[in-house]
């Protein structure tokens, strides 16, 4: 402990390196539009900005690779290319089709904030093989009708690998018309290192990314009309009986730059959840939100980091909700959102952030939650200010409820990130009846101080290609001063060239009167490929009094360019045994048709469930389902549904 103390103590006194002046690229619009083929012609890009040279995200060591980018606009389209001189033979690009994930591929992905204040970032992505992948500010869209599409051509080269794109005004995080010095950046993932680089460094603070300056911005309508995707369920359950749902989702682009989002049964028939492994904790653990519904502008939705006042899947049963979200200047943002399950219980969130400046920025949430016999009020106020490498924050919250009355939470701290080095320390203050009902909070009643540190290496040359060394501490008192935890925990991960990853770590902690230490260590292989790899760990530990044994294997194959199989097996010896394994398969017919599989075992509870789909394009989607994804034992059920969307006034 004393040496930790020594370490972080060191690190607090270090030097903070600041970031040199913020690169600027002017904006030239284009007299004649590019041709999106992946080949890219010197001639069609000559007026475009243009710039190369990237290093890692995370540490800013220069890349050991060449690449270049081109960034240009006309009143149509935003049009950007980029070119990677590299081992063709080693490219990843596995993925085929648009608006999916890109996780694991060799890709380029454009940063944009129109806004030019890092408050609207927006991200479109493109493999070597043209897949396409949007991730807008505002958070996920459940359908292309809604989200938008861009052309984007990749193809291979003798050199490597290249890349061209189009992206329509209309898809884009709108800001008013007119003369923008808008900010970007670019991103190029490196499957053969595993790692991400950016042109421009900047930490991850979009607010200093470089400045395209001169962008004349086009009137940005967004999607016209109203936007309806109506969906109707129907099939036979195992008793025989008919079972049938119905519902609509709508979308309405606001005056402002605001965006209004309904539902009235909000459709999740065939969304598979999220399965929690078997990690042992003293708390509660709550998985993560798949909805669609309230996946759409989460990210305007602010109520906390660690502890939320709002925490959506607290509605597991919603009859019918609205939503609006948006940026209603260039540096503030609003999300206000109501869900009901009538008869039962009602919430309203409200949340605004606002960016003084490039270095200071607050969040203000209000959250209303009803139930039977019970209602509960929470407020939040969080404050962030950056100096350089370090950020400083203040977070507080207040709860009210009709009966466990009120209660506060009070955070505050920093983190410094320099290259490979990030530490920080923090406090946290809970008291006994601080309770978000609706929100989650895995702990109250105590104090407690923290501290921790990482500290990341890459390497040139050798078999070693990164290491990663994590250590923290952390001391808790009970409001009225009695113990309560503390705890010390160290890890170190190890990347090898060849692809193996390896990591140990230990961690030793008292809770109450439980005395508690473990130890894990797992390896990977090749940790840089997410469709094809093997993962092995064991963690022995001592927990409240008795022996804890962990195992497990996950093992992801690719038996041809169109199916994944994903295998994952655990067992815990613990006051008994429990045990997890489950199989998943999915076969691509084509772009737009599929089929899966899913089998879950929980001890002697067995589940699975299959389907087909016809998705992912403009136009009606078809769903045909087997079982219940999400039950805990097989459910005799057969349904089918269907996804038509339909735009009023367009």
């Amino acid at each position: 402990m004393r040496g930790l103390l020594t370490f972080l103590s060191t690190c607090v006194v270090a030097v903070v390196v600041g970031q040199g002046t913020t690169p600027v690229y002017p904006a030239t619009p284009l007299s004649t539009p590019p041709t999106i083929d992946g080949d890219i012609q010197s001639s069609e890009w000559a007026s475009a900005a243009h710039g190369e040279g990237f290093s890692d995200a995370d540490t800013n060591l220069a890349s050991d690779e060449r690449a270049e980018w081109w960034l240009a606009y006309d009143g149509e389209f935003i049009y950007f290319a980029g070119r990677v001189y590299t081992d063709p033979n080693k490219i990843v690009a596995d993925e085929y089709r648009p608006n999916v994930g890109l996780r694991g591929n060799d890709n380029f992905t454009l940063l944009l904030d129109l806004g030019g204040n890092g408050t609207s970032q927006d991200s479109f992505g493109v493999n070597a093989q043209g897949a396409t992948s949007i991730n807008l500010s505002g958070g996920r869209a459940a359908k292309v009708e809604w989200v938008g599409e861009f052309d984007a051509q990749g193809r291979r080269t003798e050199t490597g690998w290249q890349v061209e794109a189009r992206i329509p005004w209309q898809i884009v995080t709108p800001v008013p018309q007119g003369q923008r010095n808008a900010r970007f950046n670019f991103l190029w993932y490196r499957s053969n290192k595993g790692n991400t680089y950016v042109h421009y460094y900047t930490q991850r603070n979009a607010s200093r990314d470089p400045v395209w300056e001169g962008v004349n911005v086009p009137v940005i309508r967004g999607q016209r009309g109203v936007s309806l995707l109506p969906y109707a369920f129907g099939g036979v359950n195992d008793n025989g009986d008919f079972i049938s749902r119905a519902g609509v989702d709508l979308k309405y682009n606001l005056p402002g730059g605001l965006n209004l989002i309904g539902t009235i049964n909000p459709d999740d028939v065939n969304i598979e959840a999220d399965v929690l492994g078997l990690d042992f904790s003293y708390f509660e653990r709550l998985p993560d939100e798949v909805r669609p519904f309230f996946l759409e502008g989460n990210r305007y939705i602010r109520t906390g980091f660690d502890a939320r006042l709002f925490a959506s899947q607290r509605m597991p049963e919603v009859t019918a909700g609205i939503k609006v979200y948006g940026d209603t200047d260039q540096r503030t943002q609003l999300g206000v959102l109501s869900v009901a399950d009538f008869g039962d219980r009602s919430a309203q969130v409200f949340s605004v952030s606002q960016r003084l400046n490039e270095r200071q920025r607050y969040d203000f949430g209000y959250v209303r939650y009803d139930e039977t016999g019970a209602s509960n009020d929470g407020f939040m106020l969080n404050l962030n200010q950056q100096l350089g490498g370090t950020g400083y924050y203040f977070n507080t919250q207040f709860t009210r409820d009709s009966v466990r009355d009120t209660g506060t939470r009070l955070s505050a701290g920093f983190n410094h990130q320099d290259g490979g080095l990030q530490f920080g320390a923090g406090y946290d203050e809970v008291t006994p009846n601080f309770f978000p009902r609706v929100g989650f909070s895995r702990d109250r009643n105590f104090r407690s101080v923290y501290l921790y540190g990482e500290v990341q290496q890459q390497y040139q040359g050798g078999p070693i290609l990164e290491t990663e060394t994590r250590i923290s501490a952390n001391r808790a008192w009970r409001i009225n001063g009695d113990d309560y935890r503390e705890g010390l925990s160290g890890s170190y991960e190890v990347k090898l060239r060849n692809g193996l990853g390896f990591e140990v770590g230990a961690n030793w902690s008292e809770f109450l009167q439980n005395n508690d230490r473990s130890f894990g260590i797992g390896a990977g292989y090749p940790f840089n490929d997410p469709y094809r790899n093997v993962q092995i760990s064991y963690s022995r530990g001592y927990f409240a009094g008795d022996d804890r044994d962990q195992w497990e294997i996950r093992l992801r194959l690719r038996p041809t360019p169109r199916t994944q199989v994903a295998i994952s097996s655990e067992f815990v010896a613990y006051r008994g045994h429990e045990t997890q394994q489950i199989f998943a398969v999915s076969h691509d017919l084509s772009k737009f048709e599929g089929i899966s599989m899913r089998l879950i075992r929980r001890d002697n509870d067995y589940n699975w469930s299959a389907s087909y789909r016809l998705s992912g394009r403009r136009g009606n989607e078809l769903f045909f389902i087997v079982g219940d994804p999400n039950a805990r034992s097989f459910q005799r059920r057969l349904a089918l549904k269907f996804v038509m969307p339909v735009t009023i006034g367009g």
